[in-house]
């Protein structure tokens, strides 16, 4: 139901005449600014469609709109329970220390409503001190380069997301909007401050984003980004006794330590065109006490693989890791398969490397989603097997 403000009350004689002449007209689709008075509609017919700030209208409530120029342009002031839904404007600015239990609120919730609009149960079942993680890897790896959207009326944070600048490329870490601001701009806000900040940096910006959220591909790829791979995410039911397959031979394996930051450095350059030191040299320290590392050194002072994983129940995930060949991968994974014994990682497996997902399935190995590597600018074709993770992001 429509109700006519007051400002409307000298004019509803012409409404009504204008209504009546044009009930027959076909409904069409305006657009409300969300820098325009919160109950000002701009259309081009004499319908006017209930909508929220900055979205298509459709299912189009007849209204009358008065012609205040003497063509087809209209504008009626209106007020609707779906109009009172417009878009709350957000300021984009830093990320702060004291934003840690908001953000990692947002994360959970965010994350948790993706995933029960698909009909799944929620991915962090626990309360929000399981996605702290996120913020508190971050925050270590690259203080200062998070930022969030923050509704100026409320001061309430509507989306976040981290980035962290590399000497190759920028990445995009973990972006999330609360479930009460979807749809409202709020995520292109956040990452049209990650694009600008790129281009000024002259670095490509690269990302890994579900391929089953239509909502974020399209906004990703209407900001030029391209889908480069595609990763299969496989979960393995560890067992108590661990897998039952016997360890490669011939394949020499060692625990990581932190000497091995520049080599593991290097070969993911040799491989994949990235440099990202300062990643792994935090994970080898390991200072928060959930991560592991193992390598495949080649005797020449190189490695020929490493595979690292992280315990943390808020993200429990086999990677990042590289390696030359299918072999060397096969036998890292197991590895660190191996340090999970009773949980259930989950890993990010190139689609296009048969016989490792082969391995896998016989593992035990399922598949639960598909992920792209996506980038904006320059992109190395990757060499031999690249495996990356969401936490610390890399694609």
């Amino acid at each position: 139901m429509m109700t006519i403000q007051p400002e409307m009350s000298m004019i509803f004689p012409v409404l009504r005449k204008e209504w009546s002449r044009r009930a027959s007209a076909p409904p069409l689709t305006g657009t409300v600014s969300a820098y325009a008075p919160r109950n000002l509609l701009t259309v081009d017919d004499s319908r006017v469609s209930t909508a929220r700030s900055g979205s298509q209208s459709r299912g189009l409530c007849a209204a009358p709109s008065t012609d205040y120029h003497g063509g087809s342009r209209l504008v009626c002031v209106v007020r609707s329970a779906q109009i009172e839904k417009s878009v709350q404007p957000t300021v984009v600015r830093p990320m702060q220390p004291t934003d840690r239990s908001e953000v990692a609120e947002l994360i959970r919730a965010s994350t948790n409503a993706w995933y029960r609009s698909r009909g799944d149960g929620p991915i962090f079942a626990e309360g929000p001190e399981i996605t702290t993680v996120f913020f508190d890897l971050y925050a270590a790896l690259d203080p200062g380069y998070g930022v969030v959207a923050e509704d100026h009326i409320s001061g309430r944070i509507a989306g976040s997301c981290f980035y962290h600048p590399r000497a190759t490329h920028v990445s995009l870490g973990i972006m999330n909007v609360h479930p009460d601001y979807f749809g409202r701009g709020v995520a292109r806000s956040l990452l049209q401050h990650i694009v600008d900040f790129a281009d000024a940096e002259e670095k490509p910006l690269r990302l890994v984003s579900s391929a089953m959220n239509l909502d974020s591909f399209s906004l990703y790829s209407r900001a030029g980004f391209v889908p480069r791979a595609v990763y299969q995410d496989m979960i393995v039911c560890v067992p108590e006794s661990g897998i039952d397959s016997a360890p490669a031979s011939g394949i020499p394996l060692r625990d990581g330590r932190p000497g091995d930051a520049h080599a593991m450095a290097l070969l993911e350059m040799d491989l994949a065109g990235i440099m990202r030191e300062r990643d792994f040299a935090h994970i080898l320290e390991n200072h928060a006490g959930f991560w592991h590392v193992t390598v495949c050194p080649n005797g020449n002072g190189r490695l020929d693989g490493f595979m690292a994983s992280s315990a943390h129940p808020g993200c429990n995930m086999i990677g990042p890791g590289v390696a030359r060949n299918e072999a060397v991968a096969a036998a890292l994974i197991l590895a660190e398969l191996d340090r999970h014994r009773g949980r259930s990682p989950v890993m990010l497996v190139p689609v296009g490397c048969r016989g490792l997902v082969e391995r896998l399935y016989r593992w035990g190995a399922r598949n639960c989603e598909l992920h792209f590597a996506q980038a904006r600018g320059h992109w190395h074709e990757p060499e031999g097997i690249v495996m990356p993770t969401f936490l610390p992001e890399s694609a």
